[in-house]
């Protein structure tokens, strides 16, 4: 069983249902990490989740008991019309003591409740450093637009000393990637009206080395992998800017593009490098970091 599809599918509208789908399995893988960290820890853990719109991993966190979770989201999810309107048909936010802070309840599950910031995780943050046990930050940091060398910054000075970090983003050098390259198509997503809505840099796993050892963290566990991407049980239509649109299976390759792409595998197939569309670390915090590092692999003074 899928606990975060099961915890979800009753709550959403059509707006995030497919999303839910497309996302269950790695959320899930994502969730299971947490529980063994739990487990092994055996006490109450204060958990930091960045960029958990549209609380589909959230909703599954909240529910264990050793676990007290705080979010972390951009302002500018909360200005699309449909996000506002799923959002508040779920959860109640009330604003804190603290800058940013909100408390947020949810109008589902009743003992749902956590704190949430909104600000930019590559701004400079000053409140609850060194606070949190765990930081999940997955799928975020390939949509900054700008030099995240302050997010990484943060996520080393949020964390506790000998804290866990589980961190995921796209593998830049995934095989599907470099035949696109091949065929001549762009993979990366089209601009749109919000800039943080799409990827600006993907990674590879030789650079989000660079980074973890840079910033203070020991990588205790690797891995990239391909997550299925489960379907409804039927097509969803969602209505954008008056536009119909319904989201089905690409259509598959032709027996000789694919003879082609496999050819092309064995020719350059570097399994550390291109196995796998998600790379996924666990991580720990061994030092403190005080200043930004301009990382090599990913900066280039000009």
């Amino acid at each position: 069983m899928n606990i975060v599809i099961e915890k979800n599918k009753k709550i959403l509208n059509d707006t995030y249902y497919n999303y839910l789908y497309q996302s269950s399995e790695r959320l899930d893988y994502i969730y299971k990490k947490v529980l063994d960290i739990c487990s092994k820890e055996g006490k109450i853990l204060d958990v930091l989740e960045i960029g958990s719109i549209p609380y589909l991993l959230t909703n599954v966190l909240c529910d264990h008991e050793n676990i007290n979770l705080t979010t972390i989201n951009h302002p500018s999810v909360y200005k699309g019309d449909y996000f506002i309107e799923q959002l508040s048909n779920l959860f109640s936010f009330e604003k804190s003591d603290k800058k940013y802070r909100y408390k947020v309840k949810s109008k589902k599950f009743s003992d749902n409740k956590f704190y949430e910031y909104r600000l930019d995780i590559c701004e400079k943050i000053t409140e609850d450093l060194g606070q949190f046990d765990l930081v999940i930050c997955t799928e975020v940091f390939e949509h900054i637009p700008n030099p995240p060398f302050q997010g990484y910054l943060n996520l080393n000075n949020l964390l506790k000393k000998d804290g866990i970090l589980i961190f995921s983003v796209p593998n830049a050098l995934n095989f599907g990637k470099v035949s696109d390259i091949f065929w001549g198509k762009s993979s990366f997503d089209m601009y749109k009206d919000n800039i943080y809505d799409r990827h600006h840099h993907e990674y590879s796993i030789f650079q989000i080395r660079d980074v973890m050892k840079n910033y203070g963290f020991k990588i205790i566990e690797e891995n990239i992998v391909s997550f299925k991407k489960f379907l409804p049980d039927y097509k969803i239509q969602t209505k954008k800017n008056n536009v119909q649109t319904i989201d089905e299976k690409p259509p598959r390759a032709s027996i000789i593009t694919r003879i082609i792409l496999k050819l092309l595998k064995l020719s350059v197939w570097n399994k550390e490098a291109h196995n796998g569309k998600i790379i996924n670390i666990i991580a720990s915090k061994t030092e403190h970091i005080k200043e930004k590092v301009l990382v090599k692999s990913i900066y280039k003074k000009v």
